[in-house]
């Protein structure tokens, strides 16, 4: 973070932005945030949400949590916060229209929505070290709207549980090979290497990792 000083009686201020994630995540990380001034009141924080997508070298933070992979350079670090329990889910319609699916190696017949942003677009991995390249017509920048084109119909999509929850108890949206879970969505923090050893900043890191971990892992 920028802070005016280290010294622990002095008021420190920095910003802290994250780019829209979830819904449930942006509320859980908000609470987060609260906590920790809470529990250190001479700390000052500038917290923004954001939905656009932002140019961390010209930007003037402290601390940028995200689900993108940004490339970085020596100036910045970026660090992974949480890893997601994801589903491949699909449309009943969809279902019905498409060839059953019974094993990773079906999901080359099909049409897979992908997120652009993602390290690997075209591969979709699983927790038991499984993986495939996926076919895609279609590239979103958004969960809302990977979600929205699922529903529709358009294909096979990977997503967070936390993500789909509603859609699940609707029904709009069917878990296809429920034995496949990815951990691939994730959550990076991203801050100034200059800023690696701060006192402070350290402390809000271990705050924040313990806090969300945990809040996470009882949603699931």
């Amino acid at each position: 973070m920028q802070f005016l000083n280290q010294q622990i009686t002095v008021f420190i201020c920095g910003m802290i932005l994250h780019y829209n994630l979830l819904i449930n995540l942006n509320s859980v990380i908000k609470n987060i945030v609260h906590q920790f001034l809470q529990a250190y009141q001479i700390i000052c924080i500038n917290y923004s949400i954001r939905n656009e997508f932002i140019n961390l070298a010209k930007e003037s933070l402290d601390l940028y949590i995200s689900s993108l992979y940004i490339p970085t350079t020596k100036l910045i670090i970026r660090e992974e916060l949480i890893n997601l329990k994801s589903q491949i889910v699909a449309s009943p319609e969809y279902l019905i229209k498409h060839i059953t699916t019974h094993k990773i190696s079906d999901l080359e017949q099909h049409n897979c929505i992908t997120h652009q942003h993602a390290q690997y677009p075209n591969i979709w991995r699983f927790g038991d070290g499984e993986l495939i390249e996926i076919h895609s017509n279609l590239l979103h920048n958004t969960l809302s709207n990977i979600v929205k084109a699922a529903k529709s119909g358009l294909g096979l999509a990977l997503v967070p549980k936390l993500y789909i929850q509603q859609e699940s108890s609707n029904q709009e949206l069917c878990v296809v090979l429920p034995e496949l879970i990815s951990y691939e969505f994730k959550i990076y923090i991203y801050y100034n290497a200059s800023n690696h050893r701060k006192n402070v900043m350290s402390m809000f890191l271990d705050f924040l990792k313990k806090r969300v971990t945990g809040l996470i892992e009882i949603k699931r």
